[in-house]
């Protein structure tokens, strides 16, 4: 299944994390939905979400470092789309009264929309898995929450 999806992540207490080409990067308290996409026929959102869930994966993308920092993935909302509209909902996302832009190019190095970021910044009172949702049908997007099971690994 194709589509596009809002990880939703929370930062208990300013934190610096080294991330790739992007260098140090300070990160302030708060939820950070970091918007992705899975397009093409060899990815699928399934696979992608739980991925990002995974603590055991290989460090590759710039949101890779972030989760092996002391943060939580809250959430992930997702929507199939055969159109790649993740830029349209960073860039949607961010535009909201009580939302600031994430570290820039965070995400969004290979973007040719001109994103400043695929990362974007809410405050702990936001009420942050509404603000997705709502975001994700105010452009004809269908959300549904990513229900992740964690597997203990066999002795």
């Amino acid at each position: 299944m194709m589509g596009v999806y809002g990880l939703i992540i929370v930062v208990p207490c300013p934190i610096k994390v080294r991330i790739g080409a992007l260098g140090e990067t300070k990160f302030l308290e708060g939820y950070y939905v970091y918007v992705g996409s899975a397009q093409g026929q060899s990815m699928n959102l399934e696979n992608r979400l739980s991925r990002h869930f995974s603590k055991e994966k290989k460090v590759h993308w710039h949101i890779d470092y972030l989760l092996d920092a002391d943060v939580e993935i809250l959430d992930a909302v997702f929507s199939e789309s055969a159109e790649p509209v993740e830029c349209l909902v960073a860039k949607r996302l961010a535009s909201r009264d009580e939302a600031d832009w994430g570290p820039i190019r965070f995400g969004a190095s290979d973007c040719e929309s001109g994103c400043r970021s695929h990362l974007i910044h809410f405050g702990l009172d936001s009420d942050i898995k509404k603000i997705v949702g709502e975001t994700f049908k105010d452009m004809g997007l269908n959300p549904s929450l990513y229900t992740h099971v964690l597997h203990k690994p066999s002795s």
